[in-house]
């Protein structure tokens, strides 16, 4: 078993993640088999077994997580490092279409385990400063008219141990939690409605979309620079400089 962990820190093969999980997986596949009275009992415990050692050992200290962190601006980008993990950093540029292609390419080059998308955003409900760490996402374009196109809209990754090291920054106060929303459209809100989002951007939804499509697990962290309806892109543009500074402290404390 070191062996194999050595070979993961130095990340010659990339195998090694699958090796690790069917290590672990086949002694509770040959338990169920024995277990199982039925079919229809075998696989659903072998189905939840299976998502909880797979993120189990992606989530353990010993193994090297691969970050992909998609900005949108180049003006967004902050310098992260994170404890056990290899950091992979990608300038998408604005707007759903923009990010969709960025990240497709990005995730087919590098092949992550995880991907954040950080930057900044507006909001309807919290304050200028805070830090919104989001599960929940949802696509404000076609919203209305989801029924009658037929098109995904809304989604949502689960809690995994790796996204609780991440809290949310909230009036001052640190919150483990990360089940807010980040509504997404292919335009600058300065009004309107939000839709029950906590924040506002312009890509999450289209890189979540990808994430699902590509099989890789995706949130949001977010600084919000403005208060929608209150002079928004005249006050992003003076905050971005803000962000950096608190967003490069914010994951200085990541442990």
């Amino acid at each position: 078993m070191e062996l194999i962990m050595c070979v993961y820190r130095i990340q010659i093969y990339d195998w090694t993640k699958l090796t690790i999980f069917l290590f672990f997986l086949f002694p509770a596949l040959e338990k169920y088999l024995s277990e199982a009275g039925n079919t229809r009992y075998f696989f659903a415990k072998f189905a939840v077994t299976s998502k909880f050692l797979y993120h189990i050992i992606l989530s353990n200290s010993f193994l090297l997580m691969k970050v992909l962190i998609i900005f949108a601006l180049q003006r967004e980008v902050v310098d992260i490092s994170l404890p056990e993990c290899e950091v992979t950093t990608v300038v998408s540029g604005v707007g759903k279409a923009r990010s969709a292609m960025a990240l497709t390419r990005s995730i087919l080059e590098n092949r992550p385990d995880i991907v954040i998308s950080v930057g900044t955003a507006g909001t309807f409900h919290h304050q200028v400063g805070d830090i919104i760490v989001c599960r929940h996402v949802i696509d404000r374009d076609y919203y209305k008219a989801k029924d009658v196109l037929e098109l995904p809209c809304e989604g949502t990754t689960p809690e995994l141990p790796f996204i609780k090291r991440f809290p949310s920054v909230i009036e001052g106060k640190t919150i483990f939690k990360s089940d807010f929303m980040v509504s997404c459209g292919d335009n600058f809100v300065t009004e309107g409605e939000g839709f029950g989002a906590d924040v506002v951007d312009m890509e999450s939804f289209a890189e979540y979309d990808v994430c699902q499509e590509l099989g890789v697990p995706f949130f949001a962290i977010k600084y919000v620079t403005d208060v929608i309806g209150q002079n928004s892109m005249e006050i992003w543009e003076k905050r971005l400089a803000d962000s950096r500074t608190a967003l490069t402290t914010y994951f200085k404390n990541i442990q």
